[in-house]
């Protein structure tokens, strides 16, 4: 007996799931899979762009694809998350005893952290992207034009913070100098990658640049206005309010 058509529906399928779990497993794995994959070809092209990041971020830039630089400034979001977690822990063991009374809201303040640089790394790649489509003038411009050297310097930046702090825990004056010199070296490397790249006259990519700063500048001011501000002063309230509502209630407990 095979149980009629639904039996050999089944059947044929093997044991009836009715969450659709193996699809989703599968789902998952792709997933998986492509994450590995897209991270393993992230780091293929680390060392290539350390050693020509001009030419590297050229060739990126002209093949079209803008998955790298967005790959690019994933990794910078990663590394600060690790960075502000290690951040606020070494600050709750420096407290010591009194890190009882202080509640560190981790999410929150990794949060505030990406969203904010997320929002400029993302902002500046988009302006970048719509003054030289402006100034194209029918010339071919893909979204990789722009966000690429963006995510050159995203990537720049990162591995000089890991380095600078790094410095900074040998010689604090060393360690801010590096960081200096760093993020003015990536942002020379910023203009430079766009320039080889972008299909424009000298003159234009000279307005497009300064355009773009002018306006992620009063994208960053409405961005800490609206987005982050807020979300800093819901930060702080929740650090005062469980200080002191510890230190209260310790001392409510204690016995006069």
């Amino acid at each position: 007996m095979n149980g009629g058509p639904y039996g050999q529906q089944f059947g044929g399928q093997g044991q009836y799931n009715p969450y659709g779990q193996p699809q989703f497993s599968q789902q998952v794995n792709q997933t998986l899979g492509k994450a590995t994959n897209a991270t393993k070809n992230l780091f293929a092209k680390i060392g290539a762009i350390l050693k020509n990041p001009v030419g590297e971020l050229k060739a990126i830039a002209e093949a079209g694809s803008s998955s790298l630089g967005l790959q690019m400034i994933g990794f910078n979001l990663a590394v600060l998350v690790v960075l502000v977690l290690i951040a606020l822990l070494s600050l709750r063991a420096k407290m010591g005893e009194y890190s009882r009374y202080v509640s560190i809201p981790y999410f929150q303040t990794i949060f505030v952290c990406v969203v904010t640089m997320a929002i400029y790394y993302f902002a500046e790649a988009g302006i970048l992207y719509g003054f030289t489509k402006a100034f194209s003038k029918g010339a071919r411009v893909t979204f990789s034009m722009a966000v690429t050297p963006v995510g050159g310097s995203a990537l720049y930046n990162a591995l000089i913070l890991v380095v600078g702090i790094l410095l900074s825990l040998l010689n604090g004056g060393l360690g801010a100098f590096v960081l200096a010199a760093g993020y003015l070296f990536t942002y020379v490397l910023l203009i430079v990658s766009y320039c080889e790249s972008a299909p424009i006259t000298g003159n234009s990519k000279f307005y497009v640049l300064g355009i773009t700063q002018v306006c992620l500048i009063i994208a960053m001011a409405i961005a800490a206005v609206l987005i982050v501000g807020p979300a800093l002063d819901k930060l702080g309230s929740t650090v005062s309010n469980g200080l002191f509502g510890n230190i209260l209630g310790g001392l409510g407990g204690y016995n006069w």
